[in-house]
Order: C-alpha cells, then sequence, then structure tokens
C-alpha cells in the first residue's frame, strides 16, 4: 500500500468515527446548526477522499447521503431516527470497505451493487421537492445560495422554469496542472442564471501572489436539475457541493414588516463603511468615498439575500452623490444598522452548543507516530535499564569487596543514572499514553442500537474521558468493556413499564467511568437498573453444581455475587444474540487477568450494579519482587502482592490438605513456590519463621512461601520464545543485573 492509499485508510477511519459521535449527539442534542454542518462536513470529505484514490462505488453512496445531508441542513428536513439510522448505515458500510481496501488494496467485487442499493436507500428518505419546497423561504437556506437567488431574480426568463439548482465549485489550487478550466466549467452549465467568483481565500499581496494557484471560488444558479450540474462537474466530486432548489424559490418573499436582518459579517461590513463615511474629506475624495462604500454595502447585503436593502443603498449613494454629500448614504446607513441591533444582540446572547468547536480554531499540536516506532523507543529504554540494574549491581560488588571510596562514588553515580533513567523512561512511556475517549467513544452508537432492539429507553453517560492509560491496556478494553455493557443492557436495566411501575425514571441511566487511584488505572460500568439478586444467583450455583450446598450456605452475599465470574455462569433466564451464555464475564476476568488487571463487583437489588476493573497504567515497564525458591530466583509481578508475612509456627494451621493461616479475617492457604516449581524444597526448621508472599490470585487471596525476597525492581518483560514460547506458568523473562536471566511468574496460571 502506498502513502496515499495509507493516508486515505487513516483519514477515513478517523472521519467516520467523527460523523459517527456528531450523528449520535444530533440525534440526542437536537439539530444544531454546527452540528449538522459538522456531519455534512465529513461526509463531504468522505467523498473527496474516495474520489481522490479512485473508489466510485464508496464515491456514489457519500453522494447519496451528502444529498440527505444538505436537504436537512437547508432546513427542508428534519432530523429524524430515519435519517440517522440511514447516515449510520452509511457509515457502517463505509467502514466496511475501507477495511477491505487496506486489506486487498481494493473494494470487495460486490461494491457497485451494494453502493447502489445504498443510495437508492438514503434518496428514498428525501421528501418529493414539492413539498419539500411548500413554505420554504430563502432564508432557510445557506447565504450563498440566498445570494445567488437574488441575483437570479434580477434578469428571470420570460419561460417558465421548471427546474432549478445551484452549485457553489472551489477548485483545487492545483486545478490548473490537472488540466482543470473551472472559467471553462461554468460556461458550459446550461440555462445560467446567475454567477459568481470571488477569492477563496483573501488576496495575499501582489508581490506573493503565486499566478499558478487558483484561489477562486465560483457560484452558480441553473435552469437545470441536479443530475445535470452532477454530470458536468462529475471528474470535481470533491470540489463541489450542488444544491437541489424549487422554481417557487424565485418567486420574491413580501416585502417584511419588520427590521432587516443581517448576519454579523455584513453587519461589521457596514459599519466599517459608515466609519469612513464619517471621517473627514475632501470634497475631491468625496464622491469616490460615496461610490466606493456604498459598493462594499450593496455587495454585502446582496450576498445575505437582501437585494432590496442593496438597491436602496444604492439609490441613497446617487443622492449623495449628486449632492456631494455623504448624509443621504449615511442615514441609509443608520437605518440598516439601527433596524438590526436588536436582533443581532439576541443573536449574541445565544449560548454556543457544549462542545461544539469553532471552524478555524486552534491547530492541533499532535503528531501521528507510527505505533512501530514508540515500541522500538521503549524497547531502546528498557536496555537503557538493565544498563542501570548492572550498574547496580556493581556497585553493590564493589561497595562490599573493598568499601572505598571508589565504591561511593560509584554509588553515587548510580543514583544519579537511575534519576536520569527515570526521568526518560516517564517521558517515553508518556507516548503511548492515550485518553480513555478514545474507548468510550465506541459505545453510544452500542447503547443506541442495542436498546432500540430491546425496547429500552438508555441515557449513556461518560466521566473521566481525559483520564490516560497505556494504548495497549486502552485497546484490551475494549471486549471486556463490550460484555459489561450488553449486560447491564440486556440483563441490569429494566423495561421502562417496569423502572416506572417500581418508582425509577422511564429512561435508564449507564455510566462509562474512568478515574486514576494511586498508580492504577480504574474504569467503571455503573447502571441503575434491577441490581443482582444473591438468593437467585444461589439458585443458578446450585442448579449448575458449580459448589456444593454446605460450601454455598457459608459464602457471604458478597462472594455469592462474584459467582457470576464462573466460567459458563449466567443470570439470563433464556439465551438470546446479545448475551445469556455465560461467557462475558468469565472473559472480562480471564482477559485483564495477565496484565495484572483485578474486577470487582457492588450490586444492590433495586438499585443497580457496578463492575470496577483496576487495571495497571502501563504494561511497558513492569515492577517485581524477587524472590528465591529451591536455589532460584523468581520475579512476582508487584500489581498481584498485597504484603509481606514472616509466621511463626503457631500461626499456621492445617486446613484440609494444604496449610493456611488467618489475614484479616480471611483464610489464606500456603503453597510453596518450590514445589509449585517442580524444585526441591529447603527443609523447614521446626521451630523457625516462614516468609510468605500474599498476593491476589484471580480475586482470591493466596500465600507463597519463599525461601527469600532478594530485591525489587522495575523491568522490561520479554515474552517467552523459541521452544519455550508455549510454556505455562510464566508472564515472560527480564535480565538482572548480574546478566542472569530471571522468569517472571504468571501466577494465575500456577497457583492452583
Amino acid at each position: 500500500m502506498n502513502a496515499l492509499h495509507e493516508q486515505f485508510v487513516l483519514e477515513a477511519r478517523e472521519l467516520v468515527q467523527q460523523a459517527g459521535d456528531d450523528l449520535i449527539a444530533l440525534e440526542r442534542d437536537g439539530g444544531s446548526a454546527p452540528r449538522i454542518e459538522a456531519v455534512f462536513r465529513a461526509f463531504h470529505t468522505l467523498k473527496g477522499a474516495a474520489g481522490l484514490v479512485d473508489l466510485p462505488a464508496m464515491g456514489l453512496a457519500m453522494h447519496a447521503a451528502e444529498d440527505l445531508l444538505a436537504e436537512v441542513q437547508a432546513g427542508r428536513l428534519g432530523v429524524t431516527p430515519a435519517i440517522i439510522d440511514g447516515a449510520l448505515q452509511c457509515l457502517d458500510q463505509v467502514s466496511r470497505w475501507v477495511d477491505a481496501f487496506e486489506a486487498e488494496g481494493a473494494l470487495p467485487d460486490d461494491a457497485g451493487e451494494a453502493a447502489r442499493l445504498l443510495a437508492e436507500a438514503l434518496r428514498s428518505l428525501l421528501a418529493p421537492s414539492g413539498a419539500a419546497a411548500a413554505g420554504v423561504s430563502a432564508s432557510a437556506l445557506p447565504d450563498w445560495v440566498a445570494g445567488l437567488l437574488d441575483d437570479a431574480r434580477a434578469d428571470l426568463p420570460d419561460a417558465p422554469i421548471a427546474t432549478l439548482s445551484a452549485v457553489d465549485y472551489q477548485p483545487h489550487p492545483g486545478c490548473f496542472f490537472n488540466g482543470d478550466d473551472p472559467l471553462g466549467l461554468m460556461r458550459k452549465i446550461p440555462q445560467l442564471l446567475a454567477l459568481r467568483i470571488m477569492p477563496r481565500e483573501p488576496w495575499p499581496a501582489l508581490a506573493e501572489i503565486d499566478p499558478y494557484a487558483c484561489n477562486l471560488r465560483l457560484q452558480a444558479v441553473a435552469a437545470v436539475d441536479r443530475a445535470t450540474l452532477a454530470a458536468l462537474f462529475r471528474l470535481q466530486p470533491d470540489q463541489v457541493r450542488i444544491v437541489a432548489l424549487s422554481p417557487q424559490m424565485l418567486v420574491p418573499a413580501a416585502p417584511s414588516q419588520g427590521a432587516t436582518r443581517v448576519s454579523d459579517l455584513v453587519r461589521g461590513m457596514i459599519e466599517e463603511q459608515a466609519r469612513v463615511l464619517a471621517a473627514p474629506a475632501e470634497a475631491a475624495d468625496l464622491v469616490g468615498r460615496i461610490g466606493a462604500a456604498s459598493r462594499v454595502a450593496a455587495n454585502a447585503l446582496r450576498h445575505d439575500g437582501l437585494g432590496d436593502a442593496a438597491a436602496q443603498v444604492e439609490a441613497a449613494a446617487a443622492e449623495a452623490a449628486a449632492q456631494a454629500d455623504a448624509a443621504p448614504l449615511q442615514r441609509c446607513l443608520a437605518r440598516f444598522l439601527a433596524a438590526d441591533t436588536a436582533p443581532a444582540a439576541a443573536a449574541a446572547s445565544q449560548p454556543e452548543p457544549v462542545g461544539e468547536s469553532a471552524a478555524g480554531g486552534r491547530g492541533s499540536r499532535t503528531l501521528r507516530i507510527d505505533e512501530a516506532r514508540i515500541d522500538a523507543l521503549v524497547n531502546l529504554a528498557g536496555e537503557l535499564t538493565l544498563v542501570k540494574n548492572g550498574f547496580a549491581h556493581l556497585a553493590k560488588r564493589a561497595a562490599t569487596a573493598s568499601g572505598t571510596e571508589t565504591a561511593r562514588l560509584l554509588r553515587h553515580q548510580v543514583e544519579a543514572f537511575e534519576r536520569l533513567d527515570a526521568e526518560l523512561r516517564s517521558a517515553i512511556l508518556q507516548l503511548r499514553m492515550v485518553p480513555v475517549a478514545q474507548l468510550f467513544r465506541a459505545f453510544p452508537r452500542l447503547v443506541r442500537d442495542l436498546a432500540q432492539r430491546l425496547g429500552k429507553s438508555v441515557t449513556l453517560m461518560t466521566e473521566g474521558e481525559t483520564t490516560e492509560s497505556d494504548k495497549t491496556i486502552v485497546d484490551l478494553l475494549f471486549e471486556p468493556m463490550l460484555h459489561l455493557v450488553r449486560n447491564a443492557l440486556d440483563h441490569g436495566i429494566e423495561a421502562p413499564e417496569q423502572r416506572v411501575a417500581s418508582g425509577k425514571p422511564q429512561a435508564a441511566t449507564l455510566t462509562l467511568r474512568a478515574s486514576r487511584s494511586s498508580d492504577r488505572f480504574v474504569v467503571e460500568v455503573i447502571d441503575d437498573g434491577r441490581g443482582i439478586d444473591p438468593a437467585m444467583v444461589r439458585r443458578r450455583a446450585a442448579d449448575k453444581a458449580l459448589l456444593g450446598a454446605a460450601e454455598l450456605a457459608a459464602l457471604t452475599e458478597a462472594q455469592v455475587i462474584d459467582l457470576v465470574f464462573a466460567a459458563g455462569f449466567s443470570t439470563a433466564s433464556a439465551v438470546s444474540d446479545i448475551s445469556g451464555r455465560g461467557v462475558g464475564m468469565d472473559i472480562v476476568r480471564s482477559t485483564i487477568a495477565p496484565i495484572g488487571g483485578r474486577v470487582s463487583l457492588q450490586s444492590r437489588v433495586g438499585a443497580g450494579t457496578t463492575v470496577r476493573l483496576d487495571l495497571p497504567s502501563s504494561i511497558a515497564m513492569l515492577r517485581i519482587m524477587v524472590v528465591e525458591a529451591g536455589n532460584q530466583q523468581f520475579g512476582i509481578p508487584m500489581d498481584a502482592v498485597c504484603r509481606t508475612v514472616q509466621l511463626p509456627p503457631e500461626r499456621i494451621t492445617r486446613f484440609k490438605a494444604n496449610d493456611g493461616f488467618v489475614l484479616d479475617d480471611h483464610v489464606v492457604p500456603i503453597c510453596e513456590l518450590a514445589e509449585l516449581m517442580h524444585l526441591p524444597a529447603k527443609p523447614q526448621a521446626a521451630s523457625g519463621d516462614r516468609l510468605v508472599v500474599v498476593a491476589e490470585v484471580g480475586g482470591k487471596l493466596a500465600g507463597l512461601a519463599v525461601d527469600a525476597i532478594r530485591d525489587r525492581l522495575e523491568v522490561v518483560l520479554k515474552p517467552m520464545q523459541g521452544v519455550l514460547a508455549t510454556a505455562r506458568g510464566f508472564a515472560g523473562t527480564t535480565l538482572l543485573g548480574d546478566g542472569g536471566v530471571l522468569l517472571v511468574l504468571d501466577l494465575q496460571e500456577i497457583v492452583p
């Protein structure tokens, strides 16, 4: 795949995600103009990108979606669930096409037929043009269309007009090198009624103008249908915007009895011309100043579709020029400014939509970096850490061997090296940190669609979206979160009539929350549904024979609820295509456990359920405890270690077949680490204390008896390779300061 195609795939996915987010927000918050414009712009850009990499099927579908959104933008269609569904289905298809294009370099063979069917479905949502045009005024149209219509009214043909369309053509700056002739294209428009040519961007200084770069924006209205214009501009699909209009729009609107309303831009231009006229001027210059000011004001008013107002300005300017006195024109402009003050003030007082981003805002200060490059940098930092550990080992040996000044200086240097190493690692790991918003943004669409299928009303809330974690962890969380959200919607949240009967709001609330707890990353899924009934869980556990009757009876409510994480356990009475097969909660725990994650659940009948995922902030660097057992050293992830205890013989009791001890009212079984690793254990003196590392494994406490605790290190974990790649019980390997290889244990696999 070449660089252009890679850029297309990257940007297309971003646009699909952004457009989907905006569509969901549009449905939730109502049809705000900035949000509609953002959605339209995303679809328009996707259409242009499809043309750039020669994907006509995708361009056809996006064109139909753009037509539909143009009707919404113009105010002729409302924001309905059917339109939102159609636009989202279009984005789903585009996402599948982008995946296929990335994998195969082309769209599937059936893309053309799929695009045709999708385009037909989208066009079926368009209202008939006659009905759409009824009662529509020019004020409901984009400013550029309204201005063109005003120009067209000035010179209408005698023959009746059956069809009407407008085009906004913004050629690429390098269009001349592609063989395009923008003016020639505009000349080819049949039955042209009005034409405007203006700079796309303000002209630079004369010395800086590039004569080979096109800086034009061309707009026209013609008595032809939309298809005719689309065919004419078929080679410039990403540079044009075509709007189908009703011929009735050419009928002049009745004069308004109220104040003339202009846009803020036009108002500012009129104010500036009024200031120019008020400045002292020589008689010889006054006529020229009147003419210039009137032309600017009249053109600005026409741009807003106010042709009658522009005519008044021109009449006042003629009178002022004849009298060699600017007063008539000043009075005319003052009337417009006075009449527009109240509406302008009212508009200015309207609050901006929350979360909207203004066009032309601050430029992004982010860079796109290939993930492989970041991984390479992290690996280099890991190698630096190994060298640092080697220095520390040498410093210990020097101090033990001689205790000289050299050893002290070496230790001092090692400490400085460790500080720099820590700062470098921290800075590098920040490169891998991404906001959890990247994870959360996948769920509004899922919640919307599932809630509709289940006939439930659900409001999704997100908190802590700016909280950051390692990209690998954020990516890994998607599947567990997917199961948790589906379970909450299917099992946790009641039907609307049940919620109303129990005194709850008809709309349930599902909250996704991210936060920091010390150096841990915490994600919670919270619903205000029916909660989990411990009695029902006991019955299901007994039916599935997960535990014996006596064992079930001895469990606390919290321990009973924890049974939902057992493999094959489900609280659902029936299996559906959403959930109920008993694999979801088991997957949640088994997915996050290998990286040191923990899951806990709190629930209250009738009040709701909270599932808490507690994870390390990063998995690129791992903190381990180095222990010795059976004359070998092993690493235990510090995220799993709760505490270390020195147990005298009297604290150890025999429970069934294992030794154990009581810690904080919990019975903790003791396992000899040497035996678990099939190594000869050191003989234990009858009166000697036992050194035990207490760890959390699978949500339960376990004690690992070891011979010694050697060190605590931060290391880079390397996966098992070669013949050891399939070895169970090991999370990976790392190098010690003396060059030895240390095996890091996966307690989930070795502790029974």
